[in-house]
């Protein structure tokens, strides 16, 4: 598993997110991978943990959701969800 947390997150407030999506389950790309894009509503803003499978090991990248970006962009994957932590 690898971890990137991004923009200067703490990581007491990454690490609450990403367990969250952990605990959510394999949900995406038919029960097989974590939810592509979760969104959390932090005191530090909006942090998304994003899911990417790497060389047959989760990867997973927390970083601060700006107005419209390019992580952003990508609202066609299979599934997004969003939480308030």
């Amino acid at each position: 598993m690898t971890i990137d947390i991004r923009n200067d997150i703490p990581h007491e407030i990454a690490i609450t997110c990403l367990l969250e999506v952990i605990k959510m389950g394999r949900i995406s790309n038919n029960n097989t991978l974590y939810c592509y894009d979760t969104r959390f509503h932090t005191s530090c803003g909006t942090v998304v943990v994003a899911t990417r499978e790497y060389r047959k090991s989760d990867c997973f990248v927390i970083y601060k959701e700006e107005k419209y970006n390019e992580q952003s962009k990508q609202t066609n994957r299979d599934l997004q969800c969003e939480k308030t932590v």
